[in-house]
């Protein structure tokens, strides 16, 4: 299972919305946070740059699987940071797993594999920006974004 192939602007939804509204990307942001222009999915990308993130605020990318209550999933992707500053980082899955952890291929994309349930009780899927000095803009470029429908609990 993949997002629909093409392109389309995401909306700015909260948790919430973005659980009621599957099979769509969404982005969050709040508390003074500014970004470039609006995310676009555009065929198994996104592009979601950060120009302003004070202190407090949130950055967040959501997506919500398409798939019954209780149906695993399997999120894959390239995500590569594009920032002047040593500190951003991404952290991703419901469950809060952070891009420290990971290693940057030659051309600076980690590739991100990410596993989680739909679930009432859990969160939608979401990509989050993250930096200590929160000084400089951020920029993600995620590409080759693919959602795979596991069992059913």
């Amino acid at each position: 299972m993949e997002p629909e192939d093409g392109s389309y602007e995401l909306v700015l939804r909260n948790n919430a919305d973005t659980k009621a509204n599957p099979g769509e990307w969404a982005y969050w942001t709040d508390n003074g946070a500014v970004l470039e222009n609006v995310p676009r999915y555009e065929d198994g990308s996104i592009t979601f740059a950060v120009s302003e993130m004070p202190a407090g605020s949130n950055c967040i990318l959501r997506y919500q699987p398409d798939l019954e209550e209780g149906t695993s999933y399997t999120f894959t992707a390239k995500i590569k940071i594009v920032s002047d500053d040593p500190t951003a980082r991404f952290v991703y899955g419901y469950d809060y797993r952070s891009s420290v952890s990971l290693t940057p291929d030659a051309d600076g994309y980690y590739q991100v594999t990410w596993t989680g349930v739909v679930s009432a009780a859990n969160q939608a899927f979401s990509i989050t920006v993250n930096s200590d000095t929160r000084d400089m803009p951020i920029t993600l470029e995620i590409t080759d974004i693919v959602f795979t429908s596991g069992a059913k609990a």
